[in-house]
């Protein structure tokens, strides 16, 4: 159910980012960033059971726990400068 209170919330700021991109263009950044924010906030809790998932089958197949802390790590880095170069590239910045 949260999954769809999720994508019902980012379709809905999607619209009205839109709709204030075309009234103040410099507000809408800001909407879309504390959007994204506000679903990255509601994702946690879902995100902390994969990675509880992850880490009881990681124990299960003798995988060192030093060996998954730091491939989360990247997992968590990389995904961060993912969500970085598409906020990027909303505001219209390619450089």
């Amino acid at each position: 159910m949260d999954v769809l209170r999720m994508a019902g919330m980012s379709m809905a700021s999607a619209v009205a980012v839109i709709l204030l991109r075309r009234m103040r263009p410099e507000m809408g950044l800001t909407a879309a960033l504390a959007a994204g924010i506000l679903l990255l906030t509601m994702a946690m809790p879902m995100v902390a059971q994969v990675i509880g998932g992850i880490t009881s089958i990681a124990q299960a197949g003798g995988v060192k726990s030093s060996y998954l802390t730091q491939l989360l790590k990247v997992a968590g880095i990389s995904l961060l400068m993912d969500f970085a170069a598409q906020t990027c590239r909303d505001a219209g910045e390619e450089g």
